[in-house]
């Protein structure tokens, strides 16, 4: 054997050749079989990109209710943008939007011009009793004086007549005017058959001597005038059983409606409670200095019964409604708006070493309901169409204006295993750029981001392919990138 037969190669098997011939063809796709694995391949790919391109849940990591109090010992992000409906906040800001709103009270304007109106009637009835009897005595007293004449026949005597009958009569006038003190006097006698009435109209007991002195002055308008502006002046201002029941609603004031529904335009806020509210033992002290004013020049007497009817007719006018404080309380509830939490992706939930508060465990608990709910599904298949439409909107743009735009099958399968290459590559490179900026101070991971090569496996794909196609590529590929990156596009436009 020569030198030149002993450094020659010896020649290939006929299995390796047959091995390798199949190989080429399955890359090219030729046949039914290099079809079906371009198809297979092409499949496990496109679901491998659609997998790089939906953010990472990891829910069983995240800290739970248990953890309360406790530290963690990393960083944890938001995998994805989301919301969080804060119930707790809510309910919160609800109860205290209810405790602004003010209690709300009725002012009944009418209560005075409704006792005032009894008083009349009270009065009116007595004074219709007087003028009735006045009107039977007739003007010559034939009735007083027989009246008179029956009660000596019954043999009543030895009371002293009062000093004007002696004078305008003789010895007979004093003897009758003697008997007339000794019986009842008849008007006095229909005065206490009505005095039930009198009080029932105006809903109040009067005493004995109360009643004695009305009797004497015969219900004189001038006291029924009284009684009724010393009403009417009293209860034109706010008044309670007593200023204690308004001690919850001193801090914030209340709200005064008038009644009825007419005057409602006018209700007012009032502050001062203590200022612009009476309650009954204040107001019935004024009306007692009050009387004394209406009255200047009437009798002591005169002034106490005045003042004693007016102080017991007088009652309160403001009324807690609180039909009214509710339904304004549950309006001014249903005014606010849910309060959610919205959480951005990459956002940092909690920080390495910090401790786990009730906020914190509510977006965790958000994170796990929104992944478990099938969501997570959802992002698989949407990023999986979104690659593919992408991919073939591409494919069919460069099919038809460019010419040169001829990829095989074999080209097909190199562009898409650069693809899923670099994603992968990017997706590794996301998960070091957070941890160093994480633990290196003034370290932006979203500086760090740039320095990633994304755009190396353009460079790659041009050498071994012309540059229609990496064309085609490039686009493809900064599209799926700004995608995994925060779904930034001023990233996708620097790949």
């Amino acid at each position: 054997m020569t030198n030149g037969e002993k450094g020659e190669k010896p020649p290939p098997s006929r299995a390796r050749t047959t091995l390798r011939e199949r190989w080429e063809q399955l890359l090219e796709g030729e046949g039914r079989a290099g079809r079906a694995f371009h198809t297979i391949l092409l499949t496990l790919l496109a679901v491998g990109i659609a997998w790089l391109l939906t953010p990472a849940r990891g829910i069983d990591s995240y800290p739970e209710a248990k953890d309360l109090g406790t530290f963690v010992d990393r960083n944890i992000k938001a995998p994805t943008d989301f919301t969080v409906p804060d119930e707790e906040t809510t309910k919160r800001k609800r109860e205290e939007a209810r405790r602004r709103v003010r209690a709300v009270y009725d002012f009944d304007r009418s209560a005075a011009d409704e006792i005032a109106k009894r008083v009349h009637e009270a009065f009116g009835l007595m004074q219709n009793v007087a003028a009735k009897w006045r009107m039977r005595q007739g003007e010559d007293g034939s009735v007083a004086e027989a009246a008179v004449t029956g009660a000596i026949a019954g043999g009543v005597a030895g009371v002293a007549a009062p000093s004007a009958l002696r004078a305008t009569r003789g010895p007979r006038s004093a003897t009758l005017a003697q008997a007339a003190f000794a019986t009842r006097d008849p008007l006095r006698v229909r005065f206490d058959a009505q005095r039930d009435a009198f009080q029932q109209i105006l809903q109040v007991v009067v005493s004995d001597e109360a009643f004695d002195l009305l009797a004497r002055e015969n219900f004189a308008p001038r006291i029924e005038r009284a009684v009724a502006r010393l009403l009417r002046h009293a209860m034109r201002r706010p008044i309670v059983p007593d200023r204690k029941l308004l001690a919850a609603d001193r801090g914030r004031g209340i709200v005064i409606r008038p009644v009825p529904a007419r005057d409602r335009g006018e209700e007012r806020v009032v502050e001062d409670i203590d200022a612009e509210v009476l309650d009954l033992p204040a107001i019935r002290a004024e009306l007692s200095e009050a009387a004394s004013a209406e009255l200047p020049e009437a009798r002591p007497d005169v002034v106490s019964v005045v003042s004693q009817i007016a102080r017991r007719l007088v009652r309160p006018n403001l009324s807690y409604n609180r039909e009214e404080t509710v339904a304004r309380q549950e309006a001014a509830a249903a005014s606010v708006k849910p309060t959610v939490i919205q959480v951005q992706r990459g956002e940092k939930i909690i920080g390495d070493g910090e401790r786990i508060e009730p906020r914190h465990l509510l977006i965790f608990d958000g994170l796990r309901a929104q992944a478990r709910s099938g969501s997570g599904l959802q992002v698989f298949i949407g990023g999986a169409l979104l690659a593919l439409l992408a991919a073939l909107s591409l494919y069919a743009f460069a099919r038809r204006g460019m010419w040169r735009f001829r990829p095989s099958r074999k080209d097909v399968l190199t562009l898409v295993l650069f693809l899923f290459s670099t994603l992968l590559a990017m997706r590794l490179g996301l998960v070091v750029t957070d941890a160093l900026s994480d633990h290196v101070a003034g370290v932006s991971a979203d500086l760090l981001r740039f320095a990633l090569p994304a755009g190396a496996a353009v460079l790659l794909v041009r050498q071994i392919l012309p540059g229609e196609i990496t064309l085609v590529f490039a686009s493809v590929l900064a599209l799926l990138t700004g995608i995994l990156v925060d779904r930034d596009l001023g990233f996708a436009i620097y790949v």
